[in-house]
C-alpha cells in the first residue's frame, strides 16, 4: 500500500527517511496573532474586504486571492 501527503509550502526537506519529508512554516507568536486575528474579525464585520484580503496575504505567505471576488463578506 503506498500512501502520499500533499506538501503544501516552498521550504521541504528530506528527513532521515529516504520516504518521509517535511515542509518548513513560518510560525508567529500568539501575542502577535491574536491582534491581528481580532483587526481582521472587525473588518470583516464592517465588510472591509481589502483589508481582509491584505491581512490574509501578510499572515499567510502562500495566501494569493481570487482573481473575481464579489467584494461581500458572507
Amino acid at each position: 500500500m503506498k500512501n502520499e501527503e500533499l506538501l503544501i509550502g516552498k521550504k521541504i526537506e528530506r528527513t532521515h527517511h529516504s520516504h518521509i519529508m517535511r515542509v518548513v512554516e513560518g510560525m508567529l507568536e500568539l501575542s502577535v496573532l491574536t491582534p491581528k486575528l481580532e483587526a481582521m474579525k472587525q473588518a470583516c464585520d464592517l465588510g472591509n474586504v481589502e483589508f481582509v484580503k491584505t491581512s490574509l496575504k501578510d499572515l499567510v505567505f502562500e495566501y494569493e486571492p481570487a482573481q473575481h471576488t464579489t467584494g461581500k463578506i458572507h
